[in-house]
């Protein structure tokens, strides 16, 4: 096991796994029995796998990947910071519909953290927590309850952004983003959002103060259909899809734009 830099754990565990691991680590004298581990991806069905997480961590992993199925908590995560101190990345998600402890923050405990994914639907002062991370430069993130907020979103160290939500919370957001390292900007407008409020939403972003600064745009239309009346003889679709990305036309340092619009 010694040797060993990468696991991938999705299999359930079956009695007395658990107790294994931590008659192992107990026989380490509290070290665990993967020094070289340097990669975990981890599916937690139950809330008490979390506790296991601190014994396997130590000061060679750098990427971590946790998915809880049960919507519990990572109540054990503290001392899974204190026994890896080194992990620059780090993909977290969960079934939850609300988080019952202050995950943000413990997110803010990996000080070295350069690359987050963060597969739960953040408000927008839990953004600018994360924003306040001086090490984080390439988040992912879902988003939610922008629309008739007043908070304004820095992200000063973010070089790389990707947002999924609504066009009316990305609209939000836009507007009111600071970012000025962002240079790439990908961007999921899931389904059930109309043609008036996407166009809206990516001008938004074509226009924001992010917009000077970005060399990539990546637009994706999960769900959305472009079939509207035709005009002049030519295929609507081909006419919607054209109009919503004119205002990116007018970004100077645009060199790659992407588009995924599976409907059209």
């Amino acid at each position: 096991c010694r040797r060993i830099k990468y696991l991938c754990r999705f299999a359930r565990f079956r009695y007395p796994e658990p107790d294994l691991i931590t008659a192992l680590v107990f026989h380490n004298r509290g070290t665990t029995f993967l020094p070289s581990l340097q990669t975990f991806h981890w599916m937690i069905e139950y809330t008490n796998e979390c506790a296991l997480l601190p014994l396997l961590g130590s000061a060679s992993l750098q990427s971590l990947c946790i998915c809880q199925e049960d919507g519990g908590t990572l109540l054990h995560s503290s001392p899974l910071i204190q026994g890896a101190p080194f992990i620059h990345t780090l993909e977290i998600s969960w079934d939850a519909n609300e988080v019952d402890i202050p995950i943000v923050e413990m997110l803010l405990g990996f000080k070295r953290l350069r690359s987050l994914v963060f597969r739960h639907q953040s408000t927008p002062s839990e953004l600018c927590r994360l924003g306040s991370s001086p090490t984080l430069e390439c988040l992912v993130v879902w988003i939610t309850g922008f629309v008739g907020s007043s908070v304004a979103v820095e992200l000063p160290t973010i070089r790389e952004l990707k947002l999924q939500g609504d066009s009316e919370n990305i609209s939000a957001l836009a507007a009111t983003l600071r970012a000025p390292s962002l240079i790439h900007l990908a961007v999921d407008m899931i389904a059930g959002t109309f043609i008036p409020s996407i166009v809206q939403s990516v001008q938004s972003i074509c226009t924001s103060s992010i917009s000077a600064g970005l060399r990539s745009l990546s637009l994706k239309f999960t769900g959305t259909s472009f079939i509207m009346s035709s005009n002049a003889g030519r295929p609507a679709a081909v006419i919607s899809l054209s109009s919503i990305l004119k205002p990116s036309f007018a970004m100077d340092q645009l060199e790659s734009l992407e588009v995924d619009a599976p409907q059209c």
